[in-house]
């Protein structure tokens, strides 16, 4: 792929749909990729989100949370994924991804299975709806006696160095920060003997699970208000049959963008009592007059 960057004629879709444009065109070069419109890191639509967008992501995000959190306590050894699975409730809004409830070897993208849950063996739950993703993955253990005596020591040394890089992903997203700092941040705390870097350690969310990354090694993009990221950093073990992940979204906003979000939020609530018809009438124009 890094190849074709700055070819404005390669274009990632099926090769039969761009072909069938470009003899309706007449030329190759008049077919291009715009892919930049909508996810250019500097000024792509999707990027940039409202006050509004961001509120619905959040409770997507809420929704998400909720659903591993309540998959996660229903863990016990013997469970099968797939009754795991039915602690995921989308509550009507759309999925951006599989639903991933797994356990052992096929710890990673897959689908939920029958497969059951075995003590010593890696785990993960993931769960994404639009606007929001929540991951989380680890060890199927009361403690380390249960696992196996070459997965003990690594399994707590990636966990603990995993944590701290996590920490610091969050200390560094920060609005006018580049997205190269922050990589350049979290490789500086990453333990390179414990484990590497799946991929980009985070990326812009939106209506789907990954838009575009800012987060790579000399990234000069500065972060900027109204952005929603991902904190997904995903381990690869050096060790086999260990894992771990934390991953959440966040959003930026400056003081012009928080103060909509918080007059937004107040007029739902006074319209919500308007409709209600529980409040005297002129408690609520002076509550929106003071506003």
């Amino acid at each position: 792929l890094s190849a074709l960057a700055g070819d404005a004629t390669a274009i990632e879709i099926p090769a039969y749909v761009v072909d069938l444009l470009r003899d309706l065109a007449g030329e190759r070069r008049l077919v291009t990729n715009e892919n930049g419109i909508f996810s250019d890191l500097q000024g792509g639509l999707r990027l940039r989100n409202s006050a509004a967008q961001i509120a619905a992501f959040e409770y997507a995000a809420l929704t998400t949370s909720a659903g591993v959190l309540a998959a996660t306590r229903a863990l016990v050894p013997g469970v099968r994924e797939r009754e795991l699975e039915r602690h995921l409730d989308n509550r009507g809004l759309t999925l951006i991804c599989h639903t991933m409830v797994n356990f052992g070897a096929k710890v990673g993208i897959a689908s939920p299975s029958d497969a059951r849950a075995v003590v010593g063996d890696a785990w993960q739950i993931a769960y994404g709806l639009a606007g929001g993703l929540t991951c989380r993955a680890g060890s199927i253990a009361a403690g380390p006696e249960d696992l196996p005596a070459g997965r003990r020591e690594a399994f707590a040394g990636l966990v603990e160095n995993y944590f701290d890089v996590v920490a610091t992903w969050y200390e560094s997203v920060r609005i006018g920060t580049t997205g190269g700092a922050v990589f350049a941040a979290v490789e500086a705390v990453r333990d390179p003997e414990r484990y590497t870097f799946m991929l980009n350690p985070g990326h812009h969310l939106a209506l789907d699970e990954w838009v575009e990354s800012p987060f790579v090694a000399g990234d000069a993009t500065p972060l900027g208000s109204g952005i929603v990221l991902q904190s997904d950093i995903i381990p690869v073990p050096a060790v086999a049959g260990i894992t771990v992940n934390i991953e959440d979204g966040v959003a930026l906003a400056d003081a012009a963008l928080d103060g909509q979000r918080q007059r937004e939020r107040r007029d739902r609530r006074v319209q919500a009592r308007i409709e209600a018809g529980d409040d005297d009438p002129v408690e609520i124009v002076c509550e929106i007059v003071s506003k």
